[in-house]
């Protein structure tokens, strides 16, 4: 995610605090863009105080942003306070937001996970029902939850089979899960081709993590012929200002190659890779200034 620099800009028209709805709606069409070009920090503090006059939305897109921003304004902690309380007062998407927050933090901090199984299981319920009535986010949530430790013993077969559901319904981040339960074989049998079959259906939805996995299969020969331009075509579409791992991939990849401008083209993607908030680009960067000094 790109963090707020000198070329972040918050036109101030686009979430007027005087009109809390309007501030809302321009931070959900932010999110969409992974908050390119918008001053998170800023956006932070609005939705903060638009929340604080009972504006339920933006309560929900500032928990969010706190979940998907940029490292700057990330605080997953706070986000499971907040859509735990939204959740409690019955707030539309609050409890399946608040499944996807307690996820993130199990990830982040494995060991919180036992912590949140009752609170989970709650969450999980909400989200079944609101899954059933065709929202895909809270599918991929309730696949989540099954596939991790979150409410016990994971059950890899039934996420699969939703993980499919959703994909196929046209969310790509669920076809990208598919592929990598089938490159570890989890649910089901191992096959570096099948990863890379779902990778291209979640990278051609918009995924930019689809891309790169696939990028790795070309790169690397798993699944697919070793094709190093294909390779580079594939970081180069998971290039974004919301995933700067397809930036340092490519970077890795011009890298190897070690042509002069190669090189010069190498750099230039892990400077966009720390921007977006990969911290092994900023310290290979770091390497390289001190290595030309």
């Amino acid at each position: 995610m790109q963090a707020d620099g000198p070329g972040a800009t918050f036109p101030a028209s686009g979430c007027s605090t005087e009109i809390p709805r309007d501030c809302a709606n321009f931070a959900a069409r932010a999110r969409t863009h992974h908050y390119a070009e918008v001053s998170t920090n800023d956006l932070r503090a609005r939705l903060e105080e638009v929340c604080g006059r009972g504006e339920s939305d933006a309560c929900v897109e500032h928990g969010l942003l706190l979940i998907d921003g940029p490292t700057a304004v990330r605080d997953v902690g706070k986000a499971v306070t907040e859509f735990r309380a939204l959740c409690e007062r019955d707030a539309p998407t609050a409890c399946v937001n608040l499944l996807g927050a307690l996820e993130a933090e199990s990830r982040e901090q494995p060991s919180a996970a036992s912590h949140r199984r009752a609170e989970a299981r709650l969450a999980l319920a909400k989200s079944k029902a609101a899954c059933e009535k065709g929202q895909l986010k809270a599918c991929n949530n309730v696949a989540y939850a099954y596939d991790s430790d979150l409410l016990g013993t994971p059950d890899h077969a039934k996420a699969l089979g939703l993980y499919r559901s959703v994909c196929n319904k046209g969310r790509a981040i669920a076809c990208s899960i598919v592929a990598l339960l089938y490159r570890k074989g989890n649910g089901v049998e191992q096959s570096d081709s099948k990863a890379a079959e779902w990778n291209l259906m979640g990278c051609n939805g918009g995924d930019p993590k689809g891309c790169n996995n696939l990028g790795y299969a070309y790169e690397s020969g798993k699944g697919v012929s070793m094709d190093l331009e294909r390779a580079a075509a594939f970081y180069e579409k998971a290039c974004t200002p919301s995933y700067g791992v397809g930036c340092l991939s490519l970077a890795h990849l011009y890298a190897k190659r070690g042509s002069a401008g190669d090189s010069s083209r190498s750099r230039g993607l892990l400077e966009r890779a720390c921007r977006a908030g990969v911290k092994r680009a900023c310290i290979e960067l770091g390497e390289l200034v001190a290595t030309a000094h």
